[in-house]
């Protein structure tokens, strides 16, 4: 998981890296499927508050 806990730098949104897995293709079955993710540099980014 990818988290900066610095002041003015919290967020409902969780980064996660996925070794071994391309976080673009994932991202994209994800929505298929209704969730609220985007996909940014090798990260698969969450949001569960949709």
């Amino acid at each position: 998981m990818i988290i900066d806990r610095g002041p003015g730098h919290r967020s409902g949104i969780v980064g996660a890296t996925l070794p071994g897995h391309d976080a673009t293709r994932l991202g994209e079955d994800l929505r298929a499927r209704g969730f609220v993710v985007g996909a940014r540099s090798s990260a698969l980014r969450i949001s569960p508050h949709g």
